[in-house]
């Protein structure tokens, strides 16, 4: 996805962007200050809109995830998560780990930013601890957080859409999703997987 963002959308707005000034330049003299101040607009909208696109394409599988792996990207994510939201995010990672597939560091990764979102929408917490562990065998992602918590069985009866979601990406990789939560307790959303 964010090879297709870059591949696509990217060099759409960036030869957009160069058009647009080619345009200006060679017939700046010429146009009237209004189309002008209009097309001075639309490089600025354009150079916005490429911005925002990095920014997605780096959320959706960020370039530290592939040349470092897990722990550097969730620690990378934590200093986002706690500069947009204001809610400390502390990375835990076990020293030595085996370093995954790509396909199951995308689907953690995901995974965890889901959990991340929810927390921020809805717990009112102000702390989460992201653990990653490893054995020879098995990874397990923990995220817990000190919010105000909630019933899991009713949200998933109600075809919550984000909970689904996330254990939908942890069964495609052979894995496990498990919510323990309750009223003021807070939420531990803990994913397992085999290596």
């Amino acid at each position: 996805m964010s090879q297709q963002l870059h591949d696509d959308v990217g060099q759409t707005l960036s030869l957009l962007g160069i058009n647009l000034n080619l345009v200006l330049t060679r017939t700046s003299a010429v146009l009237p200050d209004t189309v002008r101040t209009r097309i001075v607009d639309s490089i600025g909208l354009v150079e916005a809109a490429t911005e925002k696109t990095r920014n997605v394409m780096s959320s959706l599988r960020p370039p530290v995830l592939d040349d470092y792996g897990l722990p550097a990207a969730f620690t990378w994510y934590a200093e986002l998560f706690t500069l947009r939201t204001g809610i400390e995010l502390e990375v835990e990672a076990a020293a030595g780990m085996v370093r995954p597939s790509p396909m199951i560091e995308s689907c953690l990764f995901r995974i965890a930013q889901e959990a991340l979102t929810n927390v921020a929408k809805h717990s009112f917490a102000t702390r989460v601890n992201l653990l990653l562990d490893a054995d020879e065998n098995t990874l397990r992602m923990e995220i817990i957080d000190n919010g105000v918590g909630f019933n899991p069985r009713l949200r998933r009866e109600q075809n919550k859409w984000g909970l689904n979601d996330m254990a939908d990406r942890a069964a495609a990789i052979g894995g496990a999703l498990i919510i323990e939560s309750d009223r003021d307790r807070g939420t531990r959303v803990i994913t397992e997987v085999q290596l």
